[in-house]
Formats: structure tokens, C-alpha cells, sequence
């Protein structure tokens, strides 16, 4: 309903009144608590799709998620080429810094529809990074 008058916005505003600013700030802090703990419980295809639209809090589940893996494996492939001067840190960095370039093409070219199949994707973009990183040092 719009006010027509100004009695009538003073009545509506007094009828809303009894929310204290504490309640309102509490409710809106839980409301943004479940929507968070909605997206934690998204599926890969959910997730990347988010991610590619530009969902920050996405992408940082995103990250959270599969930096670790990422960093584990560019320090086994460090290991296995020995390469002086190669810092798993910096390939961890080129591998989201190519997810991200394009508009996320690199994302979006993903066809897989489970975790596993993603992370089997992702490694062998972390290990074609590795090895673009290496041909430049030498």
C-alpha cells in the first residue's frame, strides 16, 4: 500500500517500529549466514557456474576448496622435474590467474559433472602450467 498522505507514511513507520535496530541487524547477519551456508553446499557444476558469473563469495569457496590440492601437487611436480628457482606459490597463482583469464574460458570449457572429474581437470591444467613455467626458465 502507498501512502497518500503524510499521516499515513508516519502511521506505517510506527507500525514497524517495534523492530529495534539490534533484531534487524541480528536477522540480517543470520540471513546472510544461511545464504552463505547454502552456496557451501553447492555441487562442482553449481559452484564453477557462480564462479563464472562473478559470485566472489563463490569463488572464494572455490579457492578454499581446491588451493590445496593445487599446492600439493605443483610441489610434487617441482619435485619430479627439478627445476632450481620453480616456486610451487607461483604456479599455484598462474593456475587461478588462467582460470580467470577470458572470462573464466578455462572454467567454462569444463564438461565434467562431478568433483573428481574436476579436480582431474584442474591437475592437468596446474601440470601444463608447470611445464610453461619451466620452458620459459630455461
Amino acid at each position: 500500500m502507498i501512502p497518500s498522505t503524510p499521516t499515513d507514511a508516519q502511521n506505517q513507520e510506527e507500525k514497524y517500529s517495534f523492530f529495534s535496530e539490534e533484531f534487524l541487524t541480528a536477522f540480517t547477519k543470520s540471513l546472510k549466514a544461511s545464504l552463505i551456508a547454502e552456496k557451501t553446499n553447492l555441487d562442482i557444476v553449481e559452484l564453477i557456474q557462480l564462479c563464472c558469473i562473478g559470485d566472489e563469495e563463490a569463488w572464494d569457496q572455490f579457492i578454499d576448496k581446491f588451493h590445496r590440492r593445487i599446492m600439493l601437487y605443483a610441489y610434487r611436480l617441482k619435485s619430479s622435474y627439478c627445476v632450481k628457482g620453480l616456486n610451487e606459490l607461483e604456479i599455484v597463482e598462474k593456475v587461478f590467474l588462467k582460470l580467470l583469464a577470458d572470462k573464466y574460458s578455462v572454467l567454462k570449457e569444463f564438461r565434467g559433472n562431478t568433483e573428481e572429474s574436476f579436480t582431474r581437470y584442474l591437475l592437468i591444467i596446474t601440470r601444463n602450467v608447470t611445464i610453461n613455467i619451466i620452458q620459459k626458465k630455461m
